[in-house]
C-alpha cells in the first residue's frame, strides 16, 4: 500500500467506526483492524488519537464542502445559493451513509472547541462569500432548521 493509501485508509476506517459506534467507543486496535494496516503505521501518520480524529474531521469537512461547492455551481438562482446547497448536502449526509458520521461529527463539534472553530471559521468563510445570506433571517432560520420568527432574537443576542 502507498503512503497517501495508509492514510485515507486510516481515515476511511475511522470514518467508518465513527458511523458504527460513535466517538467515544473508537479504539485505535479497531482502527488498524479495519484499515489493514499496523498501529506503527497509524501513528507514523496520527501521533495521537485525537490527532487522527481531528483529521478524520477534516477529511470530513471537507468533503462537505466540496458537496456544498459543486452544489453552488450547480445553481443558477443567486439569493440563497449558499444555503441551498448547505441543505443539499447536509441531507445526502443524512441519507447516504454519512448519517452517522454526520451525526457524531457535528455533535462532537459543539463539545470539542477545536472543531467548533473550524466549523465556524468553514461556515464564516462560506457565508462571507455569500453576505447576503448572512443576514437574511429566513435563510438563516433554513440554514439552522428553526422557525423565522425566533431568527431576529438569536441574531439580536449574537451583535449583543
Amino acid at each position: 500500500m502507498k503512503n497517501s493509501d495508509v492514510h485515507v485508509s486510516l481515515l476511511q476506517a475511522t470514518a467508518a467506526l465513527v458511523s458504527e459506534r460513535g466517538l467515544a467507543d473508537l479504539t485505535v486496535q479497531e482502527v488498524v483492524k479495519r484499515a489493514g494496516v499496523s498501529k506503527g503505521a497509524l501513528f507514523h501518520y496520527f501521533p495521537s488519537k485525537q490527532a487522527l480524529l481531528d483529521a478524520a474531521f477534516q477529511h470530513w469537512l471537507d468533503d462537505f464542502s466540496r458537496r456544498v461547492g459543486d452544489e453552488i455551481k450547480s445553481d443558477s438562482v443567486a439569493h440563497g445559493k449558499f444555503t441551498r446547497a448547505y441543505v443539499k448536502a447536509t441531507l445526502f449526509d443524512l441519507s447516504h451513509e454519512g448519517r452517522e458520521i454526520w451525526a457524531a461529527f457535528s455533535l462532537n463539534a459543539i463539545f470539542e472547541l477545536d472543531r467548533m472553530e473550524k466549523w465556524q471559521a468553514w461556515l464564516r468563510e462560506r457565508l462571507s462569500e455569500h453576505p447576503e445570506e448572512e443576514v437574511d433571517q429566513n435563510l438563516i432560520a433554513v440554514r439552522c432548521d428553526l422557525p423565522p420568527s425566533s431568527v431576529p432574537v438569536i441574531t439580536d443576542k449574537a451583535r449583543g
